[in-house]
This record gives structure tokens, sequence and C-alpha cells, in this order.
């Protein structure tokens, strides 16, 4: 796996981040990543003040407590064994540069926007045109059903959330068809929740599907 130095920075922004951080995203995007290491510097910190007060004010206030979370989660990264943990699963990290066309659909999340992608399996599958299918974790046999003819009518590849109930329906009723499926796991794509599941995401990754987080 080829990772350039600039991609392995922003892979560890990405674990210095909260999901959604408006104001991390903000500096990432300004300063790039290799501003997480010299966060402590007085200078940067002044530095970075100073921005927000001239172009962000409603964020002046969130500095200090990002300064702090970075500050900490700093001392605990293992970058490699991260990244020997994805391989380990089959995983890898996807940057938005390999991803034209899903950059731009993630394009409206502005700021709040992953700076990464890890996946296993075929990232084609996330650049093409694709439909969500999601529901409730305790659908009837009629929901089930529902979402199987569903699937069948859109006849496109299908993206869900790996749950139980109707996001694994869904998957599996885009497997029967033949189509790529697609199981974005907020856990983590190191952790395959639900275990119950875990079949069902090994059979996606071999079907031309992918999942990732």
């Amino acid at each position: 796996m080829q990772i350039s130095e600039q991609q392995l920075q922003t892979i560890k922004y990405s674990m210095l981040s909260e999901p959604g951080d408006a104001l991390a995203h903000l500096i990432f995007e300004t300063f790039g990543p290799e501003i997480a290491e010299r966060i402590s510097h007085p200078a940067t910190r002044r530095n970075l003040q100073e921005y927000l007060h001239s172009f962000y004010p409603e964020q002046e206030g969130n500095l200090k407590a990002l300064v702090e979370r970075f500050e900490l989660r700093l001392k605990s990264i293992d970058l490699q064994q991260t990244i020997e943990k994805a391989i380990r699963w089959g995983a890898r990290p996807v940057f938005f540069e390999q991803l034209p066309v899903l950059s731009t659909k993630f394009a409206d999340l502005g700021n709040h926007a992953p700076y990464v992608l890890w996946v296993a399996g075929d990232i084609d599958a996330l650049e093409s045109d694709f439909v969500g299918v999601v529901g409730t974790r305790e659908p009837s046999a009629k929901g089930l059903n529902q979402t199987s003819k569903l699937v069948r009518l859109l006849n496109s590849p299908v993206v869900s959330g790996g749950a139980k109930g109707i996001d694994a329906a869904a998957h599996r009723a885009a497997l029967d068809q033949g189509l790529p499926t697609v199981a974005f796991m907020a856990g983590g794509i190191d952790r395959a929740y639900p275990l119950d599941n875990w079949s069902l995401f090994h059979e996606m990754v071999q079907s031309r599907g992918s999942t990732g987080e």
C-alpha cells in the first residue's frame, strides 16, 4: 500500500478530530493536516486565534477545547498500528482525489465532511450512481418483503448502514439481484457490528461491493 506523507498526515488528523467537527475541518482546509503536530506551540495557537477572529469569529470560542482534544489524543495515536490493523481487516484508506464522483456528493456536507474513508472491497462501487435504502431494525415481514421489491424495482447499486432489519435486507436483496452494495459502518470497519451480519459483509466485499467508514 503506497501512502504519501500528506496522506499519512491526513489519516492522523482524522484520528484527532471529532466526526463532523466544523472547526477542525476549517483548520484542516486552511492550514493543512501538518498543523496538528504544531498545535501546542504558542505561535501556532496565536495564528489560529487571529485567523478565526478575522474570518470565523463564531468559532473563536471553540479553539481552546479543540487544542486540548488534539493534545490529549496526539499522545496515544499509533498511526502505523492503525494502518496495519486496517490491512489485516482487508481495508485501505481511500482519499477523495481517488473518488471524484463521490467527492461531489460529499461536498454538500461542507465543513462536516470526512477527511478519508476506510474501505474494504471495490471502490468503484462508490463511484457509480447508487440509492440509499435504510429503515427500522425491527421490521415486519411485510417490510422485509417490500424492501426486497424496492431494491428490485430500483435496479441500482444499494448503499445502507449494515444494521439489522431493513439495512441488512436491502444489502441481501442487492446481492440476490447481482447488484453492488455498500455498507457504511458507523462503528468502524474493524468492528463488524452487528456480528450476526459478518457473513453478509464478507459476501458483499466478495461480490463487487464494499464496506467502509
